[in-house]
């Protein structure tokens, strides 16, 4: 294995730990079966849920703990990192056979990195849901008397994001099995992309429900309700329902961020995107990947501060070829990320101003953005020896208007992708461009000759990650031969 320790700042050995063995007391003294009845200090045993208090803090936090490691955190094995892969926010710099797969866009259902990535996300939406049916028993919320515990919206609002993430990173074709009771297991089968969205746009609006209902509203339930209405607006826009995304997050702020925090208690808890990147160095950050990709490192480098990227002399990744380039985003292990902001709900408005053809609206939306200062860096210090990340927002040149449709779409997307980089956004707009506004792929996607000499060295077809071989268990699937897709289809 190579040393991923640098300049001093890496992972050190453990010290060994001596194993003391003193044994006073005569076996004869011992109760051999009390010597094998252990506790289980990491399972919350449900017969302590004597109060709803405890049972939906305990559930809340699996829940948000379970989503964190689906999406961000944990030791980089996560959807914003596997999406940044595939698309033209990361490029692979290591050896790893099933996760050169994803940057080279040619997945097999086997991958196991991939089925690890989609049993987290299933485990995220498990627990979230446990968290719903928990705060339902103990806090129903029947009436305007009794709107019920605020928090239950913020779960739904993140059972709509992790909805969103089967939508946007998946083939049409994953199921959703249902555990109801004891004994009682629900198997799913095959859903479109649009009934995926249509999951996440229903949790959305329980969500917004849920948080309305507390009056008078308090800086809590304000919280989750923009939330849940800018998961709303980003379900419709996924859709394609343009004027009503536009109007579902009118009313959230600007300021608004919902952000999900790291630390260093545990790896578990570490910002994954970071360890991924520049503690493991797996991943690359790219600039102009495969002729399609978007010019990170080329307009940071000329003064767009919202896609900084580093290199220090000479540093190559894990595979000691490729050129590693580290991101400054997420400057450390506790770095926290928005899943939720403002700043979404004004591009969403200037899409939906585009789609109306309206765009001197569009043009004026990004640049009211870019003109105030917005917060979009996490970080709790500047980047170690490597100059300062702007944590302090700052503002942007206004954009020119577009002589073309198409160049306006390319000037929409592109503020997409440098407002909301590396947050697993990335591919759901790429998938977009090719089915909604009527692009080839090949357009879009990266293509051409890959920077590692595999698989003939040229990228891939895949617009998306595949239904894995995990359902060939499934009795919905029995039917599928072995050399057919579990996806209805892989089109974008």
């Amino acid at each position: 294995m190579r040393n991923n320790g640098r300049n001093g700042r890496g992972f050190k050995p453990l010290p060994r730990l001596a194993v003391i063995a003193a044994l006073t007391l005569p076996l004869a003294a011992c109760d051999i079966d009390e010597l094998l009845e252990l506790p289980d200090p990491d399972i919350v045993d449900p017969a302590v849920f004597t109060d709803s208090t405890t049972a939906m803090n305990t559930f809340r936090n699996s829940a948000i703990g379970a989503f964190s490691v689906a999406y961000d955190a944990g030791g980089g094995d996560n959807q914003v990192n596997y999406s940044g892969m595939f698309t033209d926010e990361f490029i692979n710099s290591e050896t790893f056979d099933t996760r050169i797969e994803i940057d080279l866009r040619s997945i097999e259902e086997t991958n196991s990195d991939v089925q690890a990535v989609t049993r987290s996300l299933y485990r995220a939406r498990t627990t979230i849901e446990d968290g719903i049916r928990t705060f339902q028993r103990f806090s129903p919320g029947t009436s305007a008397a009794d709107p019920g515990n605020v928090r239950r919206a913020e779960l739904f609002a993140l059972s709509s994001l992790v909805y969103m993430l089967f939508g946007e990173h998946y083939c049409a074709g994953v199921p959703f099995s249902q555990f109801q009771a004891p004994g009682t297991f629900t198997y799913g089968g095959q859903e479109t992309t649009e009934q995926i969205f249509t999951r996440a746009l229903n949790a959305a609006d329980s969500a917004i429900a849920i948080a309305s209902r507390i009056s008078p509203a308090n800086a809590t339930s304000t919280q989750f309700l923009n939330f849940g209405r800018v998961m709303r607006g980003r379900a419709l826009l996924n859709l394609g329902r343009f004027p009503e995304a536009g109007a579902a997050v009118a009313a959230v702020p600007t300021s608004f961020a919902y952000i999900l925090t790291h630390s260093e208690n545990s790896g578990r808890e570490n910002n994954g995107i970071h360890t991924f990147n520049f503690v493991a160095e797996r991943v690359s950050a790219a600039n102009r990947e495969g002729t399609n990709g978007l010019p990170f490192r080329t307009d940071y480098q000329a003064g767009d501060p919202r896609v900084p990227q580093t290199r220090r002399t000479g540093n190559t990744g894990f595979d000691r070829v490729t050129a590693q380039w580290d991101q400054l985003k997420y400057a450390g292990r506790t770095a926290s990320t928005a899943l939720a902001t403002g700043i979404e709900a004004r591009l969403i408005m200037a899409e939906a101003q585009l789609r109306a053809n309206n765009p001197d609206g569009m043009l004026e939306t990004l640049n009211a953005l870019r003109a105030t200062p917005q917060q979009i860096f996490y970080n709790p210090a500047p980047f170690p020896n490597n100059g300062t990340v702007l944590n302090t927002p700052v503002a942007l040149a206004p954009l020119t208007a577009a002589a073309t449709e198409a160049g306006r779409v390319d000037q929409l997307f592109k503020e997409r992708a440098y407002w909301m980089y590396l947050t697993a956004h990335r591919l759901g707009d790429m998938r977009r461009l090719v089915r909604q506004y009527n692009r080839p792929q090949t357009s879009v996607f990266p293509v051409g000759a890959y920077h590692k000499a595999v698989q003939g060295g040229q990228y891939g077809t895949d617009v998306n990650f595949p239904v894995t071989v995990d359902e060939r268990g499934n009795p919905e699937f029995n039917g599928f031969p072995t050399n057919q897709s579990l996806c209805l289809d892989r089109k974008a």
